[in-house]
């Protein structure tokens, strides 16, 4: 399905592909007007610092930091690019069989990708959602990944899906709402934020139209609850980890699992009362018919089902076609299996080619014996000829007049 073109909000009178990009026909208050030029993405200049814009995250009513206030918590920091990044040295990483990052290497191809999706130089921020971001600016974080990794082409989507979950990350928390006029925050432009950039983010932050639908998601947010605490640890890491274990790696237990703390306990009352109730469900059976469909079933009589495009407890990317219509492990064929077909067909194609050698071979020599024998023909009718002149007449018997 092609990508729809983006749409410029009212920044401007006018359109341009490099303002805040907007999709819906909801008319936007307009300030005052700006040029075109003034709304030009800088995607090439020279970043302002090293410094990442993300680090801990902060609730919406944060006000600016003063100077009486400490904090003997310290956070992450601000992330870095990985050091083998650009160098041509490719960093491996393991995949599960939905194309998800696994093992040792996930957690670093997971940093790289949210230092890329803050580089404003390379993603630009003026563009509402990221359904709206250019294809070109898609191509050019695809390759930079290709180009640095041994990632298949079937981690296109997931990767691409990983970047936009970072786009813009607690940019807004961190930085918009920590003052409480546009001038404030022009003021104080995030690191490796470019300022032409940020300016266009904040005016359109602040206009109207964002506000109601900053307003709805915040309720949305709500309502989620039952948050993970699984840190870092993806949820295809933590199914790795668990199958190691030889634990059940079903949704029910990857629920509990990523929800408890490392003494196994749930940290709030609401995901213990829902574990409760899936334990009280469970039991109501023997364990000998607690079979995964049975489990999965239970699971989704608690949880309800599942929005469009997620799957609980599969993090980014997989869709519920890719989760519930993968064929079983005992139905896929085994490697030994598949190596035996592919030599079978190997040695079909060989006989095949060699046959079809042998046809070709066949009619050549057919057709150079026909041409011979046709010339051995013609050479002996011409021999048997008689020349050209016919007799030639004996001068004496001419008859004279």
């Amino acid at each position: 399905m092609p990508r729809r073109r983006a749409r410029g909000i009212s920044m401007s009178e006018k359109p341009h592909s490099t303002t805040i990009v907007d999709t819906t026909s909801q008319q936007q208050p307009k300030p005052h007007r700006q040029s075109s030029s003034e709304l030009q993405t800088q995607r090439h200049s020279s970043q302002a610092t090293s410094e990442a814009t993300v680090s801990a995250p902060l609730s919406h009513d944060i006000g600016p930091s003063t100077s009486g206030t400490t904090d003997s918590r310290k956070g992450r920091g601000s992330s870095r690019p990985l050091s083998i990044w650009g160098t041509g040295q490719k960093l491996y990483v393991n995949f599960n069989e939905m194309m998800q990052p696994i093992g040792p290497n996930a957690r670093k191809l997971a940093s790289q990708l949210g230092y890329i999706a803050r580089d404003n130089n390379k993603v630009p921020l003026t563009y509402v959602t990221w359904s709206d971001m250019p294809e070109d600016v898609l191509e050019d974080i695809w390759k930079d990944v290709q180009d640095n990794t041994n990632a298949p082409l079937r981690y296109k989507d997931i990767c691409l899906r990983s970047v936009a979950k970072s786009w813009k990350a607690r940019l807004k928390s961190k930085h918009y709402y920590a003052y409480e006029t546009d001038e404030e925050r022009l003021k104080n432009i995030p690191p490796r934020i470019e300022p032409k950039q940020w300016s266009i983010l904040v005016q359109y932050w602040s206009s109207e139209k964002a506000k109601v639908m900053a307003e709805k998601n915040k309720r949305n947010r709500e309502h989620q609850g039952l948050l993970h605490r699984t840190g870092r640890t993806s949820f295809a890491e933590l199914r790795r980890e668990l199958a190691s274990k030889g634990d059940n790696t079903d949704r029910m237990n990857v629920f509990v699992k990523s929800r408890q703390n490392k003494s196994g306990h749930a940290l709030d009352v609401e995901t213990v009362e829902v574990i409760s109730h899936m334990q009280e469900r469970l039991s109501e059976v023997p364990k000998s018919e607690q079979t995964q469909n049975f489990r999965e079933r239970v699971f989704t009589s608690v949880m309800g089902h599942d929005g469009h495009g997620r799957v609980r407890t599969f993090g980014i990317s997989p869709s519920q076609v890719d989760v519930f219509d993968r064929p079983s492990k005992s139905s896929r064929p085994s490697q030994e299996m598949l190596d035996r077909i592919r030599e079978e067909i190997r040695l079909e194609i060989r006989e095949e080619v060699r046959n079809q050698l042998r046809e070709e071979i066949r009619i050549q020599l057919r057709q150079e014996m026909r041409n011979e024998l046709q010339a051995a023909i013609q050479t002996a009718l011409q021999a048997q000829e008689p020349s050209s002149g016919g007799q030639v007449s004996d001068a004496t018997s001419v008859h004279r007049p």
